[in-house]
């Protein structure tokens, strides 16, 4: 049986809305003042770079890269905490960041509805390519990711459609609709058995694993029911001896654990007093984020729990027991 243990608690005096594990241990996470907090083994620091909230964090071998709603994306050099380069590539907020699994591509997408490719090796400041959304729908664009061998780009709306792009085609392949009743919040991207898993999350409470055919087409592998409240957030990861496993964040505060292969729920605690906006995890570590304006690390293990820092957690595990405040701060910060 799984469990998560708390390692370690930082609070912020602002909320935090994104986050990032990197493979040497260090944390980053993203706030609503504009401010991204580094945490290294040689301590802590504050990178002042951004105007509005950083909306997304990522690590790459050289770089700690931040999103805002200011619009900019900024390389910083991961070990001065310098800025390293400043992007203008979007017209509006950006809303989301991966990086491709060799390091070399960084996709972005805005709520300008595009999305941009620029390979940060070379030519960050060059845009690659520019992929848009259909221009039929509605929805505000929540989130992105890309295939492990980069040929596939997956975006998704607050409409509840999903965008399958080929990296090197500005229109979408292939448009999904109504994959969530309520919108989607986000997606993250796996290699499953030689075959691209896809996890989408959704104001539905649901997470949704799909497969991501060769003809671009999605075809339902699993619906996840175990949330109480929105799911905000998700990243796959492969624990102990090689389980796939999907972590997942949601308003009413819990993180979850599922098996890929099975749908079975392997773990479920609440680990914030608020909203769960962010999860990073890699080795046996996993970092979490929150509006109750705290940065979580904790160890994934197997048996019971032992937290080794206490936290007191909030005793209303329903959103009925929520005070008007508390939901209606949450919902601020996730606009």
């Amino acid at each position: 049986m799984l469990s998560l243990s708390l390692e370690n608690s930082v609070k912020s005096e602002k909320q935090v809305y994104c986050c990032a594990l990197n493979s040497d241990g260090s944390i980053a996470a993203g706030s609503s003042d504009g401010s991204t907090t580094l945490l290294k083994a040689d301590g802590q620091r504050v990178l002042k770079s951004h105007k509005y909230p950083v909306t997304a964090v990522c690590f790459t071998d050289k770089f700690l890269i931040t999103a805002s709603s200011d619009h900019s994306i900024i390389l910083h050099d991961y070990v001065t905490g310098e800025v390293h380069e400043k992007l203008m590539v979007h017209k509006g907020p950006v809303r989301c960041l991966c990086v491709s699994r060799d390091g070399s591509l960084l996709v972005s997408g805005s709520s300008d509805q595009t999305i941009c490719i620029t390979n940060i090796l070379e030519t960050p400041s060059a845009v690659l390519r520019h992929l848009k959304l259909s221009e039929s729908d509605s929805g505000m664009l929540s989130g992105v990711c890309v295939s492990p061998d980069s040929s596939v780009v997956v975006s998704t709306a607050t409409s509840g459609t999903v965008f399958l792009h080929d990296i090197n085609n500005p229109k979408p392949r292939r448009c999904q609709y109504d994959c969530h009743e309520m919108g989607v919040n986000g997606c993250d991207m796996s290699l499953v058995d030689d075959r691209n898993l896809l996890c989408t999350v959704g104001a539905d409470y649901m997470a949704k694993l799909w497969w991501v055919e060769d003809n671009f087409s999605l075809s339902l592998h699993l619906t996840l029911c175990g949330h109480s409240g929105q799911v905000l957030c998700a990243q796959f990861h492969t624990i102990q001896d090689g389980k796939k496993t999907l972590f997942t964040g949601s308003v009413d505060k819990t993180v979850t654990i599922w098996d890929v292969e099975t749908g079975d729920k392997l773990h479920q605690s609440i680990c914030h007093t608020s909203f769960v906006y962010g999860i990073s995890a890699h080795d046996e570590k996993v970092v979490t984020c929150s509006s109750d304006k705290t940065v979580k690390q904790w160890g994934i293990c197997s048996g019971k729990v032992k937290t080794i820092n206490v936290i007191p957690l909030a005793t209303k595990d329903r959103l009925g027991d929520w005070s008007s405040s508390q939901v209606i701060g949450g919902l601020i910060g996730f606009s």
